[in-house]
């Protein structure tokens, strides 16, 4: 049966999902083999779950979603569209919310993880083509199966639950088109930088400083403002012969309100829009203590140096909610979160209120509803009833002390050079 966008959305009885289907659709269409795909037959999903190192425990599940997919033109059609554009698109956009709950329910999840399991296949095509080990391609695949637990962590599902969230089976297709793998317990993207500062070091002491991007709009704790909030100042940035002159921003991640000037003499450049960096993500799964983070950082210097040695990276830089500088507030001082703060450079982000989804794994609008079950839940939970809104946060660290972590480095620098 073939379908327009708009006449598979009314079968699947979500007319909502026409613009999901809408990008693209044509040359999805034209690449949809006559029999059934492959990625449907029950007879492929044993190896390619196995790939994944994914229990197997999910095969019953997978084969009864795979079956009941390909006895349905609409599912089949969908499924179809968005494995294409998950794995095949050339212009990368799988939709990360697709309205297939009233369909499936919380079968929908089962359905995203059968859409992931070739992502062994093509990771592997990739890695291969890029020169790079076995064993980084090994660890990257441990994305799946920390999704699935993910899916099975989620309020409602059960302990062994079969599924991935949407969103998270979409960020898969990263790993394809950027300069992106795991390496011990974090994963690293080479990409340009477009954060919320530029860094400056002093030439003799070695501190550094960041001064906020121009035009950001700042709240009264010194944080990017949100949309339509009062009482917001903003700020400035400039270069001339003689240096750079704007607001700095606080290691611990606020913008203040006072300018400086870094004299061109005393103050180099080193990370400014555009520049290369390894923006950071955090896999699901495993301790964030600092023992582990500066493992990985250690692994991210080398491997990236010696595989994408063209383009070598000014900084590590991350974002996510547990960089935003109100943690403190939450949490007590050695918590690892806060310790992994203390040693990198904080500045604020556009607000997110989708951050903490990593937390809760729900969405958070409605705090009455949030699991409370550990004491960070808990915390935070609290926070958002209070009428509280969390921003999350950004961070970096130049890639040539990534290797040494020091808690305060940054703070001590900051002071001294600004007193």
């Amino acid at each position: 049966m073939d379908f327009t966008p708009a006449t598979l959305a009314i079968a699947l009885g979500c007319p909502e999902a026409e613009a999901a289907l809408t990008p693209h659709w044509a040359l999805g269409c034209a690449a949809r083999p006559a029999g059934l795909p492959a990625f449907l037959d029950p007879a492929t999903i044993p190896a390619r779950r196995a790939a994944l190192d994914l229990d197997a425990a999910c095969d019953t599940a997978l084969v009864a979603m795979a079956v009941e997919v390909a006895g349905d033109p609409a599912l089949a059609a969908t499924a179809w569209y968005l494995h294409w554009r998950l794995w095949h698109c050339p212009h990368p956009c799988c939709p990360a919310s697709f309205p297939l709950a009233g369909r499936l329910g919380n079968r929908t999840g089962t359905f995203w993880l059968l859409l992931t399991l070739d992502f062994a296949a093509r990771l592997g095509e990739v890695h291969q083509a890029r020169g790079y080990p076995a064993a980084v391609t090994t660890d990257c695949l441990d994305q799946v199966r920390g999704y699935l637990d993910n899916w099975r962590k989620t309020p409602g599902h059960a302990a062994d639950a079969v599924g991935c969230h949407p969103g998270q089976a979409c960020w898969l297709r990263t790993y394809l088109d950027f300069p992106y793998v795991r390496l011990g317990r974090l994963a690293y993207q080479l990409m340009p930088f477009n954060g919320a500062v530029a860094a400056y070091r002093h030439r003799r002491s070695g501190a550094v400083v960041a001064l906020a991007r121009d035009r950001l709009r700042i709240d009264g704790d010194g944080l990017v403002a949100r949309v339509g909030q009062p009482s917001a100042w903003t700020t400035t940035l400039g270069h001339d012969a003689r240096g750079a002159h704007g607001h700095p921003v606080d290691p611990a991640g606020t913008v203040q309100r006072r300018r400086v000037d870094l004299a061109a003499s005393d103050w180099a450049l080193i990370l400014a829009k555009d520049d290369p960096i390894l923006s950071i993500h955090i896999p699901p799964g495993g301790a964030m203590d600092l023992a582990a983070v500066q493992d990985s950082f250690r692994r991210a210097q080398e491997f990236f140096a010696r595989h994408h040695g063209d383009r070598p990276a000014r900084a590590l830089w991350c974002s996510t909610w547990f960089l935003d500088p109100r943690l403190h507030r939450l949490l007590p001082a050695s918590a690892n979160p806060l310790r992994l703060q203390r040693c990198l450079y904080l500045h604020p982000v556009d607000p997110w209120d989708g951050g903490l989804w990593f937390v809760f794994l729900q969405d958070t609008s409605d705090p009455a509803r949030l699991p409370r079950t550990t004491s960070l839940q808990r915390a935070l939970a609290d926070f958002l009833a209070g009428g509280g809104r969390w921003n999350c946060g950004g961070a970096f660290i130049p890639l040539d002390q990534a290797g040494t972590l020091e808690e305060g480095r940054y703070a001590a620098g900051f002071a001294a050079a600004l007193a």
